[in-house]
């Protein structure tokens, strides 16, 4: 039996009909830490003791954008706290001792 020779653009049509038909069956992992959760903030937004004024700026406009999100309102203190997550390289370079911390 010979075989039945196929245009490249049919191919791909194929190829792009299978990964939307197995797109569904990926995996899908929640984040392990949340932020917001049922309208209540777990989370504060932390700034040093004495901002910058671009960092006062910052901390409010993300502030006003996970309220518009999440209905939920995080609060903006000064201070110290807990690194959720992964510490980038350029946290690091500041020279501030941080260390993750999960939860």
């Amino acid at each position: 039996m010979k075989p039945i020779p196929m245009k490249p653009t049919a191919l791909k049509r194929i190829l792009i009909v299978l990964a939307l038909l197995l797109a569904p069956l990926a995996p899908v992992h929640a984040a392990d830490t949340l932020l917001i959760e049922n309208g209540q903030a777990l989370a504060e937004i932390i700034v040093a003791e004495k901002p910058a004024r671009m960092t006062k700026l910052a901390a409010k406009e993300l502030q006003s954008y996970l309220e518009k999100i999440s209905g939920a309102k995080v609060e903006v203190r000064t201070g110290t706290g807990k690194i959720i997550g992964k510490v980038s390289d350029a946290t690091r370079s500041f020279g501030q001792h941080v260390s993750p911390s999960m939860g």
